[in-house]
């Protein structure tokens, strides 16, 4: 009897392994990890409760054990199958927005993800009373359920506890589903040899039971070579062919992804050198590969399929992000901290004032830290930060850091990722800012990026841009201002659009085709017009919080530090956008850990690398 329980233990454990693992690649692809985990585990029971209505009560005993032993069959086949499922609907998916498809985008993605949810729950609504059944036949006077469902429920607590602690941070979702299908394909074998030996059809069950644990054990060897087949259908979308069947088998010529896994987040590292031609246009703006010929250059950061950095623009966004605030501030802080920001490219910047005497930085994720310290791309990239004496590195969590610290900074920098779960929104939130606050010496500032501002539309001849429907600004407005900062100001990594090097370089290497019949007047428009569009991508916003004159009056002497791309223009240009500030406080639009308002983009849509930036 105590083989019934322990039956019921694992598949119980696998059950709900397959639906984290669904709900997990879900979070993957189309972030707001609350709500798809919620809605996914919702949708699971409530099919488990059909499979159990619709359960035959009528069989046999024999009938019994092998119903269940088909059902482990189908579970471990679709459990195995479901993250590749719901890669192949966002990759159909891509395709379709790629190609204004709106049929391929409305049936690829959500009903793959529909039917996945739902065929493991009902599968597993018809197993649990199958063993019921089972455990009852055998003592029947002994009324065993409870112990079943006991059995049930620590199956399923052993499952919950296995994912986030020992899985996700050690296997891709394809291992661990082809991984969690072998042990359910472990149970079915058990049931096939303990009740069903003697059935007639024995050979060809011993044969299909066999096929089914080779695919999967093929398919476990094979994980990375998988998830390298949609990691580069993820990354090189843009590149797919004009052909649906194309797209699926070709792209082996494109680079692999170089991915690194830690317990907070999934680090890919990127060759982007087939997809930007305008990379050619960055030496119109920065002096950088003058002075290092061999800096990276078309490689990218993606953190949980998110950009985080860009090799050839990587200054544009640190450069304004570190200075704007020390040359609008007037004054170089003694005392700085940093919140994120592990590749250490902010911090490049920051270790340039050799006036600053102290530097702490905070950042979760060790994995993260140690690429920054000794991968070759990002330490040369970074320029070995890490190594300078000033700096006291935390490994830690920054909410809970700015909370319980007693210290005061002059300076504070918030580095995070696209607010696209409630771990990272509440680093978004008006608790989080009061703390900032509280760490803040008198005359003290903080900035932060703040992803979502800068939903712009692109500049018109006059370079007048305004905020797009769902542009964040008043959310973060109101979100700070409730945490007490007196002064909001954003500003944004505005380059000149009128740059005669870049049409230069536009025109003598062929970057746009135009007709050889257009008119000068046409081409310098076309030419205009390309150059515009490329700094529009690199146009980031950044928001400034402190307390004290609107304007402030200190006296900046010149650090003398080496800048690659901002200069005196380009500073006053940062301040050209206004924003317009809500006449009140928004109580409906402040983002706290108690009611999340920011997580980015709607609920039903799926994470393009490159098409949220504008």
């Amino acid at each position: 009897m105590p083989a019934i329980y322990l039956v019921t233990f694992v598949l119980a454990g696998c059950s709900i392994l397959y639906e984290l693992l669904i709900a997990q690649t879900l979070s993957i692809l189309a972030g707001n990890t609350v709500i798809w985990y919620s809605l996914t585990i919702g949708l699971y029971l409530g099919s488990m409760g059909f499979g159990a209505l619709i359960f035959d009560r009528s069989k046999s005993t024999r009938e019994t054990w092998e119903r269940l032993f088909q059902i482990e069959l189908m579970l471990s086949v679709l459990g195995a199958m479901a993250p590749m499922l719901l890669h192949f609907g966002r990759t159909v998916t891509a395709f379709g927005v790629l190609n204004s498809d709106a049929l391929l985008v409305m049936v690829s993605f959500f009903p793959a993800t529909l039917f996945a949810v739902i065929s493991v729950g009902v599968l597993s609504g018809i197993e649990l009373p199958l063993l019921m059944r089972a455990a009852s036949e055998r003592e029947p006077e002994d009324n065993p359920g409870n112990r079943v469902l006991a059995a049930d429920y620590l199956g399923s607590l052993a499952g919950g506890l296995l994912f986030p602690l020992v899985l996700v941070p050690t296997l891709s979702e394809y291992s661990i589903g082809f991984t969690v299908a072998l042990v359910n394909l472990v149970a079915a074998l058990i049931i096939f040899i303990w009740k069903l030996r003697s059935s007639p059809s024995w050979p060809f069950r011993s044969v299909l039971v066999a096929g089914i644990a080779i695919c999967l054990l093929a398919g476990l060897v094979g994980s990375t070579k998988i998830e390298q087949y949609f990691l580069r259908r993820y990354y090189y979308y843009q590149a797919y062919p004009d052909s649906l069947s194309e797209m699926l088998t070709g792209m082996q010529n494109f680079p692999w992804v170089e991915r690194h896994m830690s317990a907070y987040q999934k680090i890919d590292i990127v060759d982007l050198s087939k997809r930007d031609i305008s990379d050619y246009l960055v030496d119109a703006y920065s002096k950088k590969y003058k002075r290092e010929k061999d800096y990276p250059k078309g490689v990218a950061l993606f953190i949980n399929g998110d950009p985080q950095l860009f090799a050839s623009f990587d200054e544009v966004y640190h450069e304004y992000f570190a200075h704007v605030p020390v040359i609008h501030h007037r004054k170089v802080p003694k005392k700085v901290l940093i919140l994120g920001g592990g590749d250490s490219l902010l911090l490049k910047e920051i270790v340039k004032y050799r006036t600053i005497e102290s530097i702490t930085m905070v950042d979760i994720d060790p994995v993260m830290i140690e690429l920054a310290r000794s991968h070759p791309l990002l330490s040369k990239m970074n320029g070995g930060a890490l190594n300078d004496p000033r700096l006291n590195l935390v490994i830690g969590d920054a909410y809970q850091f700015v909370k319980n610290s007693d210290e005061k900074y002059d300076a504070i920098y918030m580095d995070f990722p696209n607010a696209s779960d409630y771990n990272v929104s509440r680093l978004y939130s008006r608790e989080f800012y009061s703390f900032v606050r509280r760490r803040l010496a008198d005359g003290g500032y903080a900035v932060m990026n703040a992803n979502g501002i800068d939903e712009l539309t692109p500049p018109d001849e006059y370079g007048t841009q305004r905020p797009l429907p769902g542009n964040e600004w008043p959310t973060y407005w109101s979100t700070i201002k409730a945490a007490g900062f007196e002064n909001v100001k954003p500003y944004f990594s505005n380059l000149e659009p009128h740059n005669p090097f870049a049409y230069s370089i536009v025109e003598n290497l062929k970057l746009i085709d135009l007709p050889s019949t257009a008119t000068f007047d046409e081409r310098a428009l076309a030419i205009s017009r390309f150059v515009s569009y490329h700094i529009y991508t690199l146009q980031y916003g950044f928001i400034m919080m402190y307390d004290g004159a609107k304007d402030p009056e200190g006296n900046l002497e010149d650090p003398k530090i080496r800048l690659d791309v901002l200069n005196s223009v380009r500073y006053q240009l940062a301040f050209r956008l206004y924003m317009p500030e809500p006449d009140r406080i928004d109580p409906s639009r402040v983002n706290s850990i108690m009611r999340p308002s920011i997580l980015s983009g709607p609920l039903f849509s799926l994470r393009m690398p490159f098409m949220t930036a504008h």
